[in-house]
Order: structure tokens, then C-alpha cells, then sequence
């Protein structure tokens, strides 16, 4: 839930960043929310529960968290 939040926020942010007129920004967001829908469905289909576990889905969704905190850290503007 938070995780989710907190790329996505990053990720709108460095959009905005990187594309100023509207029609650069609608084309990168649509690429970014397709390219979002992939990952996600590639994701269901490579961890059903039958494989990994809830504790271990929780552990490794937990890391990917703290490395994506990591790394927003190191795009701040100093």
C-alpha cells in the first residue's frame, strides 16, 4: 500500500520533470501506465501463492520498499 504510493508519486513526479507540454506528458503517461499493467500481470503470473508464500511475498515487498526509498533519496534536489 504505502510502497505503491510512494513510486507511484515518484514516478508522476519524474514525469512531470521530464515531459512539460501536455501532449509529451499524455504519451509518457500512457506508456508508463501500460508498461505498469504489464509488470503487475507479469508479476501475478510469476508468484501465486502456491509458490511463495504470504510471509515471503511480505519479506521481499518490504525490501523492494527500502531500496526504492533508497534510491528517492538520491534524486532530491540538494
Amino acid at each position: 500500500g504505502f510502497a505503491d504510493a510512494q513510486i507511484q508519486v515518484y514516478v508522476y513526479w519524474l514525469l512531470g520533470k521530464f515531459y512539460q507540454t501536455g501532449d509529451e506528458h499524455g504519451h509518457a503517461m500512457g506508456l508508463y501506465k501500460c508498461l505498469q499493467s504489464l509488470g503487475v500481470s507479469i508479476g501475478f503470473w510469476l508468484t501465486p501463492p502456491t509458490r511463495l508464500s504470504a510471509s515471503h511475498q511480505l519479506a521481499l515487498s518490504s525490501a523492494v520498499y527500502v531500496v526504492g526509498t533508497i534510491l528517492a533519496f538520491g534524486q532530491l534536489p540538494k
